[in-house]
């Protein structure tokens, strides 16, 4: 604890003491699902750059997006850190891998997420979210008050097994959801656990093989083959994302099966979570300010006389919707957990701070979004400050400090998916139904981080649109 006090590299960067000294407060901080306030507290006290672990620097200066996520002269100068990025199987799925094994994945699933691609996989799209509205003319005749956020899960999951061919019953025609959600939360606490243990070698040698594995099996077991090909798809002719992937010269998907397998995982838990999570806000934070949801749905109606004009292709050009989404990822990023990178071996200088190798560096999103010196009117839903910036009221905020979906060669594939989904839910939702929230006085933000949030109950009335 006196050498990471005040003889490590780091001993002048500020931050508490304590962290500084021992490993331990910020694991903890981290297993109570407080990180993400924690370090906006951490840097309106201290500053840009803070200490949070004896060899753990926190950044909160927008340029060091491009400085440690993106290129450096064709190389990856800030490599994904093992500590966090490490399967947890033998195979390798595109969050874990790492340098050219990740490029490889990359290449192989990249074309099956280009525009031209996701709008080959519309029917699938449309077809879930029609799902979607009749679930909501039902729960609207008979007066129930769905939960939105678990409602929004269900749907994006249903998208991504559709379009993946997984094997699975869809979620919105299931009675008892708990356990998908239960599953879905206990993995990311999991991970957390993973990511601590790791500072303690036999810690970590013991929790694997007596907690971890079992817990596993037995999540997996009762997600319903997450990660199985459904053999009813398998032999028919259709397009989703394997038919979409990049080839071999046989035809085949140029990935191994075990590889296929843990893609189709990791794209239905990230995905799905991340989508459901960034419509669960848009609809809380305009729900909150009438203006903005009057505003939001006067657009979605003028556009569309009739809901088959719909589209992937028509809900692109609708100003204030996509001002909406960007301004809920500013205020509720959907991955608000640190994306660890760690400093080469002959180190590196980053924001003019020279900083020695195998330095675990980051860059907290849940924070950029907050930092009162980068936007006006920090906490408010303002979707206007993203339409026509240079020449609005809040010309001067930052907005190149809100990146959730990261930046570079490893930035979120699935972020093109991810628009167009929210886009047509959103569209179809609003151009439907009239929403009420149950409880207004509700602070629903306030949520547990363990790299996605542990939504609070998110309950509405449903009134067909006059």
């Amino acid at each position: 604890a006196f050498y990471n006090v005040f003889l490590h590299p780091l001993r002048n960067f500020p931050g508490p003491r304590l962290w500084a000294a021992f490993r331990l407060p910020q694991v903890l901080c981290r297993l109570m699902g407080k990180r993400a306030f924690k370090m906006l507290e951490l840097h309106e006290k201290y500053g840009d750059i803070v200490r949070i672990g004896p060899d753990q620097l926190s950044i909160v200066k927008s340029e060091a997006w491009k400085q440690i996520y993106s290129y450096d002269h064709g190389k990856y100068t800030f490599k994904k850190h093992p500590r966090m990025y490490s399967s947890w199987e033998e195979s390798h799925n595109i969050v874990d891998a790492a340098g050219k094994n990740h490029a490889r994945v990359r290449r192989a699933l990249l074309p099956a997420f280009t525009d031209k691609s996701i709008k080959e996989m519309e029917p699938l799209i449309q077809k879930n979210v029609d799902h979607l509205i009749e679930y909501l003319s039902s729960a609207q005749r008979s007066k129930e008050k769905p939960e939105m956020c678990s409602v929004y899960a269900f749907t994006t999951t249903d998208i991504i097994t559709d379009i993946a061919s997984l094997q699975r019953p869809y979620l919105l025609d299931t009675l008892d959801r708990s356990q998908v959600i239960f599953a879905t939360w206990t993995e990311y606490w999991l991970l957390q656990l993973v990511c601590a243990f790791r500072y303690w070698p036999t810690a970590d040698f013991f929790f694997r093989r007596l907690v971890l594995t079992p817990v596993l099996f037995f999540l997996m077991s009762g997600k319903m083959s997450l990660d199985s090909l459904s053999k009813e798809q398998s032999g028919k002719e259709r397009t989703d994302l394997w038919s979409l992937a990049q080839k071999d010269e046989n035809g085949d998907v140029n990935l191994s099966p075990a590889e296929i397998h843990g893609n189709g995982e990791i794209l239905t838990i990230a995905g799905a979570e991340t989508t459901s999570t960034t419509i669960s806000a848009l609809t809380w934070y305009a729900l909150k300010a009438p203006d903005k949801m009057a505003k939001l749905t006067a657009e979605i109606r003028t556009a569309f006389e009739r809901p088959e004009g719909i589209t992937l292709n028509s809900v692109q050009s609708l100003p204030y919707l996509n001002a909406g989404l960007r301004e809920a990822l500013r205020l509720h990023p959907a991955v608000a957990g640190n994306l660890l990178r760690i400093t080469p071996k002959n180190g590196a200088t980053v924001c003019g701070e020279t900083l020695p190798g195998g330095i675990e560096i980051s860059m907290p999103p849940y924070a950029m979004g907050h930092i009162p010196s980068y936007w006006q009117d920090v906490d408010k839903f303002i979707p206007e400050r993203w339409i026509d910036p240079l020449n609005s009221p809040y010309a001067s905020d930052r907005r190149d400090a809100s990146q959730p979906f990261s930046l570079g060669p490893q930035s979120c594939i699935g972020e093109r998916l991810a628009w167009h989904q929210a886009r047509l839910i959103l569209t179809k939702m609003f151009w439907h139904f009239d929403f009420v929230l149950c409880d207004d006085k509700q602070n629903w933000p306030n949520q547990n981080e363990m790299i996605g949030w542990r939504r609070n109950a998110l309950n509405v009335e449903v009134h067909r649109r006059p």
